[in-house]
């Protein structure tokens, strides 16, 4: 498949300011075309001759705080294809991906003309202002084996501020990584990559250097140690290699000449994402120390000079790389500040949609299999069930507290249960209810939990063990049959919240009859946090609702801070 790229400066200059209307679409001189397959060109206000693997982008300068309508004309003899639609923010991430099916507009093999209006997009989220990239990719062709293909035309393309949608909420937060020889981890290193602790995932591409001789040692005039300083030969190259998400909006230099006073080095160029930042005046490969004196940022042996350069990115943070080249009369022991910032998402306010509920009562039978449970009212979530048989859940049962929650999910023995988490959820944390199906000679216990399958929490004690005392006494999370024990685990995922399964098995003696509280953000879990923080003295007992409980009452309380079995 062929392959080119045709500049903005070759389609017209500048970006596509939103929100636009469809009666104000696109100029689409402003174009780019990538992963050109047949002969992709702009022919006035249209788009001609886009074919499978081709990508038409638009730099995008979003003026309005807005979720947006998108629409476009499109012309296809093909039968049905499909595009996809991609926004990407400013640090490259992908902030809107949807698929939209093209129907066939054709009145004739050759009929390119007969343009329909294609508005069957969803509503992108909330955009914040700033500069985006929109791609449309093409995933379909004509004449397919063939070298050149092609699928369809567009033009109108608009952007059309609506109501509604997903906020995408970030806040940017600034950090600082120091690359040096105190954090230079020479054991995952190579010869070309230089691998750092406690930077960031901030790396440094060596070129033509040996890492046994590095880093070398030396002490700022001020007493600090940097042991060590990272060895550059003279007129190698060193180039910082950004995390994706990040923006460097300053970086602060500082080193020494390797040999005495009288051999003095100096900065002699950095580049930033590939374009030149700065190169020193007096050219590359000066010798003379009187000359070299006069440089920008000069690095002297006795180390009169640590900090001998502070960039200023400000303007135009770098996002990819960082290039420096130093020159002069020796090697240099240099060390680097890196002055970074971080998209980082915001929890979303509560919409009241934030826990989910999976138990009998919500349990959808017409719509489940024996493998898969689907719920209704539950977000969309479901649970993948092993060895189960639908005709014989849920099982019913009644909490001590009297809340019938008709029906329990049944679960056999050692069977797994797998939560599904809906695309674009996340789940901050798991609260689990559930009883032995039999008498109280028969306990049960939660075995083993995995989130997004990685374990997050295994019982201690082992598997299948059947002592209802060792059970009772040892286990973090017992089950008996008398609905004793409600409430089996709490589970606080908010460090690292699931986005796509949660894995639950049970053991013990019998089968177990269970619900899944599912909390959908923060919010949702700190009036549960708060209750279990409680600086309540030991003779105060609260329920699992927060309300204080007498001595009479029985099943799981919480005493300050912990939960207690109350029989």
């Amino acid at each position: 498949m062929a392959s080119a790229l045709f500049a903005l400066s070759a389609m017209g200059e500048g970006t596509v300011t939103i929100p636009t209307t469809k009666s104000n679409p696109f100029d689409c001189s402003k174009v780019n075309f990538d992963q050109v397959t047949y002969s992709a060109n702009w022919n006035g206000n249209n788009i001609d001759y886009i074919g499978k693997g081709d990508i038409v982008s638009f730099d995008l300068e979003n003026t309005e705080e807005t979720a947006y309508q998108i629409t476009f004309d499109e012309a296809t003899i093909l039968e049905e294809m499909e595009v996809t639609l991609v926004i990407l923010n400013s640090a490259g991430t992908e902030v809107y991906n949807e698929t939209v099916e093209t129907p066939c507009t054709s009145g004739g093999a050759n009929d390119w003309s007969n343009y329909i209006s294609i508005t069957s997009a969803p509503v992108t989220p909330v955009l914040s202002t700033g500069s985006y990239k929109f791609e449309i990719r093409y995933g379909a062709g004509l004449w397919e084996g063939q070298e050149n293909y092609f699928a369809c035309n567009i033009n109108n393309i608009a952007f059309t501020a609506v109501d509604g949608g997903e906020k995408s909420e970030t806040v940017e937060t600034k950090g600082e990584a120091m690359l040096h020889g105190a954090n230079f981890d020479k054991e995952n290193s190579t010869n070309d990559l230089y691998v750092f602790t406690d930077a960031a995932d901030f790396t440094l591409q060596m070129e033509n250097r040996d890492v046994e001789k590095t880093p070398c040692n030396f002490t700022f005039p001020d007493g600090t140690v940097y042991s060590d300083g990272i060895n550059f030969k003279n007129n190698a190259t060193g180039t910082i290699v950004i995390p994706a998400g990040k923006k460097v909006y300053a970086l602060a230099i500082g080193g020494c000449s390797q040999s005495d006073s009288e051999n003095l080095c100096y900065l002699y160029s950095v580049d930033k994402d590939g374009t030149n930042f700065f190169t020193e005046a007096i050219g590359q490969n000066i010798k003379d120390n009187d000359v070299i004196g006069t440089a920008s940022y000069v690095i002297k042996a006795d180390g009169t000079a640590p900090q001998f350069a502070y960039l200023d990115f400000s303007d135009s943070p770098a996002t990819s790389t960082i290039s420096v080249v130093f020159s002069g009369n020796n090697q240099e022991n240099v060390w680097f500040n890196i002055y970074y910032t971080e998209e980082t998402e915001v929890d979303e306010p509560s919409d009241g949609n934030d826990i989910a509920f999976l138990h009998g009562a919500n349990f959808d039978k017409d719509h489940s299999t024996n493998d898969l449970y689907v719920f209704t009212d539950a977000l969309e979530f479901t649970l993948g069930m092993e060895n189960r048989d639908i005709n014989k859940t849920p099982c019913d049962w009644i909490d001590p507290n009297g809340v019938d929650y008709t029906d329990g999910i049944n679960f056999k023995k050692n069977a797994a249960g797998t939560i599904n988490i809906p695309e674009g959820l996340k789940v901050y944390a798991l609260e689990i209810g559930g009883c032995s199906q039999s008498d109280a000679g028969n306990l049960c216990y939660l075995y083993s939990v995995e989130k997004d399958g990685e374990e997050f929490f295994t019982e201690p004690i082992g598997q299948d063990i059947t002592d209802n005392s060792t059970i009772e006494s040892t286990a973090k999370y017992p089950m008996f049959a008398d609905g004793n024990a409600p409430q089996v685990a709490f589970l606080d995922f908010t460090s690292a919240p699931a986005t796509s399964t949660i894995k639950v098995v049970t053991s013990g003696n019998n089968q177990v009859d269970m619900w899944f509280k599912l909390y959908l953000s923060k919010d949702a879990v700190t009036g549960i946090n708060s209750i279990q923080s409680s600086t309540a003295t030991i003779s105060t007992a609260y329920n699992l609702s927060g309300q204080q409980v007498g001595q009479g009452y029985k099943g799981l309380v919480i005493k300050n801070g912990k939960k207690y079995i109350q029989k």
